[in-house]
């Protein structure tokens, strides 16, 4: 017999298989919208909470119940970049969709009004701001919306509770638009977001949780201590596969270490995305790096969280998000294709500590950590530094350092330290014995501010000394170097 769902998945979007909790949610859409009749919509329970690992195909699970039940779904999402990305998706099926969005002009206006109240769209595609204008409120109201959607549900209250208060306001909106079909999508959530959500979207009222497993097996978590980031980015980069992004937590960073890393890479191919560009840029950018197989993006995460770029190799963060669905959301860019992808975190000491840095401190295997904190649990660890053994206690440029000082014991200042350790050729440097006792020119590729930087952090932390305004490790000749 025909599997009634696996068919309609090949005849609209191509796909030879549903997962079973694609499967699942479809299925109970598709029951409370009535599709299988009555009896079974009345059993079913019409509003959802639908967690799903990046890349686990979340826009199937309403773009297939929205072809096939009448009436028009309405879909929410956080980021103009979504709402493109998902435009593309659903033209591609065949089906038709509308926008409303800010700055449209009369006509565009018109057009897409006209559009909805003759229901001759089955897809719109808004946002919360503009979801809560009176004239797109009342447009909604009188239109014949069967089902509505809200995408990456997470930041309702991650965003509402900081910057954009309009996004708590989302259920109520709803309440008055009168569908009681609403499916709420994130990749992740903790106890704290998920009771949120049931509050500010739900108003509530009960819900059905569907929970997908979290673990990403197909991306492998790393660490990298750090004496100095930008460093620690340049070797880092020439190692890992890419397409790359590279996630901060400012807009300046993200235009500094571009511009850096295309000096000291001399790569074209390493741009920056935030929310200040102006959309001509921001979409140029997006198909830019959507289209590239070895470009390096430096993104906040104004960087679209569902924008489907199947084969990201490689993220890196900076700095840890502020929250640990954040951080998954973010390092499940990469691997949405389900082939291997490398996730790091490159701290420092000097960084805050938070939940998340403070977790992956110990020894402990860092999916076991991270999925703790999201309160789920694995049997095996599908790979990570810590379980791999790859995992190294010294920061970058560490060893090269605690080697110069331990053999120069207060030989050197600071600046003649740095000149050596550059390789510059100095009164100090002359002579041919230091060439290969004093470790002359030992981190040759780092810039000059960046090794004294390196070597303040270890005068700070007292593993470097000073006497008679010279240097020297903080320990005698004769013990071991820190492990």
């Amino acid at each position: 017999m025909e599997d009634f769902i696996n068919s309609k998945a090949k005849e609209y979007f191509g796909i030879d298989y549903v997962f079973p909790f694609q499967r699942l949610v479809i299925s109970n859409i598709l029951r409370s919208s009535g599709f299988y009749g009555e009896d079974e919509k009345y059993e079913a329970i019409p509003r959802q909470i639908v967690l799903l690992p990046t890349g686990a195909g979340k826009s199937l699970c309403f773009m297939l119940p929205g072809i096939l039940i009448d009436g028009i779904t309405l879909i929410i999402f956080p980021l103009l970049s979504l709402m493109a990305d998902q435009e593309r998706r659903i033209l591609s099926s065949g089906s038709t969709v509308v926008t409303l969005k800010g700055g449209m002009d009369k006509e565009e206006k018109d057009r897409v009004y006209k559009q909805i109240e003759s229901n001759s769209v089955k897809f719109i595609l808004t946002n919360p701001e503009t979801l809560k204008t009176q004239g797109v409120l009342n447009l909604l109201i009188k239109a014949n919306i069967s089902q509505v959607v809200i995408d990456e549900t997470h930041t309702v209250s991650q965003w509402g509770e900081s910057f954009r208060p309009t996004y708590l306001e989302v259920g109520e909106h709803l309440n008055n638009i009168g569908c009681e079909l609403i499916t709420a999508f994130t990749a992740t959530a903790s106890d704290y977001i998920t009771q949120s959500v049931i509050k500010h979207i739900f108003l509530g009222d009960q819900v059905n949780i569907v929970r997908g497993d979290p673990d990403r097996t197909n991306i492998h978590y790393s660490v990298i201590p750090s004496l100095n980031i930008n460093e620690t980015l340049v070797d880092l980069l020439q190692k890992v596969e890419k397409p790359a992004i590279i996630f901060h937590n400012s807009r300046v960073s993200t235009e500094i270490t571009s511009r850096f890393l295309r000096y000291r890479l001399n790569d074209s191919n390493i741009v920056y995305y935030h929310a200040g560009l102006e959309p001509n840029e921001k979409k140029a950018i997006e198909e830019w790096f959507y289209d590239s197989d070895n470009g390096v993006l430096n993104a906040t995460c104004a960087y679209g969280m569902g924008v489907d770029k199947q084969n990201i190799r490689t993220v890196i963060h900076l700095k840890p998000p502020s929250s640990i669905e954040a951080f998954l959301q973010e390092s499940g860019r990469g691997g949405r294709d389900r082939k291997p992808a490398k996730s790091y975190l490159i701290t420092t000491r000097d960084m805050e500590p938070n939940l998340i840095t403070d977790s992956l401190k110990s020894d402990r295997c860092r999916r076991e950590i991270l999925l703790n904190l999201m309160g789920a649990e694995i049997d095996n660890c599908a790979g990570c530094d810590i379980c791999d053994g790859s995992f190294s206690h010294r920061e970058t440029g560490l060893l090269q350092l605690e080697e110069f000082f331990k053999k120069n014991r207060f030989m050197f200042n600071i600046e003649q330290s740095v000149n050596i350790l550059k390789g510059y050729y100095t009164f100090y440097a002359k002579q041919e014995q230091y060439h290969n006792t004093c470790g002359f020119g030992i981190l040759s590729k780092w810039d000059k501010d960046s090794i004294k930087e390196g070597i303040n952090i270890l005068i700070q932390s007292n593993t470097i000394k000073k006497r008679w305004g010279r240097l020297g490790l903080a320990y005698p000749k004769s013990d071991k170097l820190i492990s």
